[in-house]
């Protein structure tokens, strides 16, 4: 585990040097196997080294991360987070994140919802929590930019979040247009919020790590090259190098 966390420290305290280097897999590949590992043989006291990673600057989580931030970072932190909860409200609120790093964090709490139903209370009031301190603090309300209110109120959609309508409507109040392009407005929101479909329980997110990595070379572009595909049969046929 230490060794994983030194490759991922590395990423930032190189990160120029990475910048300079031409584009390639073998060189830029390394955080996501990092990560992968951490998720699949961590526990709670792994949490802290995915925070750190979310507290990189813009610049390097896209030059790492790019899309996986915002599509599977949260299945990281659903893995390892426990009832660490507490300390996901106290980063989500910290000053200095990326706003899509705290949306990161947003999604895997609606997600935990969906998945642990039985946590569903927990929850609702860690976001009665996040959405009255970003509704009363004057800080937050003068740099908007900083907590992507559509994402957080786009994931109190998705769980239909009803405990939490008026705090819900202050926040939308304050921090999006009545016509938002991004998130739809005001009745839009109330509309989703109150729909009768049954709230939609996703599939299993999280298959064993053999199956995520046969799924990276078979999805993933980059493992598609003549070059890559070549060096994959030959690790699983090492025969072929006879």
């Amino acid at each position: 585990m230490q060794d994983l966390e030194i490759i991922l420290r590395n990423c930032l305290d190189n990160f120029y040097e990475y910048t300079q280097l031409q584009p390639d897999t073998r060189l830029n590949d390394h955080p996501f196997h990092a990560l992968f590992l951490i998720a699949e043989i961590g526990d709670e006291d792994s949490l802290p080294i995915l925070l750190e990673v979310l507290s990189w600057p813009e610049e390097v989580l896209h030059f790492w991360l790019n899309d996986f931030l915002t599509e599977d970072f949260w299945k990281l932190l659903y893995k390892i987070v426990g009832n660490n909860t507490d300390e996901l409200l106290t980063f989500i609120l910290k000053p200095g994140i990326d706003p899509y790093a705290r949306s990161v964090i947003s999604q895997m709490m609606a997600q935990l919802a969906l998945l642990k139903p039985q946590r569903r209370p927990e929850i609702i009031e860690w976001f009665r929590k996040l959405l009255n301190a970003i509704n009363t603090n004057p800080e937050f309300l003068n740099d908007k930019e900083a907590f992507p209110a559509d994402l957080y109120l786009g994931d109190l959609e998705e769980i239909k979040a009803l405990e939490l309508e008026q705090e819900m409507i202050a926040t939308h109040n304050l921090y999006l247009s009545e016509m938002d392009p991004m998130f739809g407005g005001l009745e839009q929101m109330l509309h989703f919020l109150h729909l009768k479909e049954p709230i939609r329980i996703p599939p299993d997110p999280f298959p064993d790590i053999y199956t995520v990595y046969n799924q990276r070379l078979q999805e993933w572009d980059f493992y598609r090259s003549e070059r890559d595909l070549e060096e994959i049969e030959l690790i699983r046929n090492p025969d072929l190098l006879n």
